[in-house]
């Protein structure tokens, strides 16, 4: 069975309002899904390692080239695998179970709902529950999310120190 999850992409730009002639700041947002392996372990790993090698971290290039990242990355895997490069060799090319979606098209059947903030460098967790009674991802925004994660993970001296460490919960960040 998938862990399916989605991820929202955001980014503040200055805008120019065409009637007042004023500069505005607003939010960009691209959503994505992620049908397999969507729990926080994976994902924030896979972010980090992408937002490493992405050099250009603003919002367009950042989230289009997202889904050629993982799609890549599993083809890579399939090359050191013999069993499942066998079985997956009849379904070319091969498929990332990622994909972009509508701004406001949430899935009804997600377990995890990211959000990456690239002005902060941060990302964002939450546990999907009351999913029913969600209709747009400013749901997720409403509440304090489960965990907060650094996008760029420091070199620690510890060899010890794993980089999961800079998980912040909600409850260590006195939030709750």
């Amino acid at each position: 069975m998938a862990t399916r999850c989605q991820i929202l992409f955001q980014q503040e730009r200055n805008w120019k309002n065409q009637e007042t002639e004023e500069t505005e700041r607003r939010i960009e947002e691209v959503l994505t899904y992620k049908h397999w392996n969507g729990y926080p372990w994976n994902v924030v790993s896979l972010l980090r390692e992408y937002f490493q090698w992405m050099p250009r971290h603003d919002l367009e290039h950042f989230t289009a080239t997202w889904t050629y990242f993982v799609k890549r990355r599993k083809e890579k895997e399939l090359e050191t695998d013999p069993v499942e490069q066998k079985e997956v060799r009849s379904v070319r090319p091969v498929t990332c179970g990622v994909r972009i979606c509508g701004s406001e098209h949430l899935h009804l059947d997600i377990s995890h709902f990211y959000i990456v903030k690239l002005d902060e460098k941060t990302i964002e967790h939450y546990s999907v529950r009351d999913l029913e009674n969600a209709d747009h991802p400013e749901h997720f925004v409403s509440r304090e999310p489960d965990q907060v994660y650094q996008l760029e993970v420091e070199e620690k001296a510890d060899e010890n120190t794993s980089a999961e460490s800079t998980v912040q919960p909600a409850k260590e960040r006195g939030e709750l």
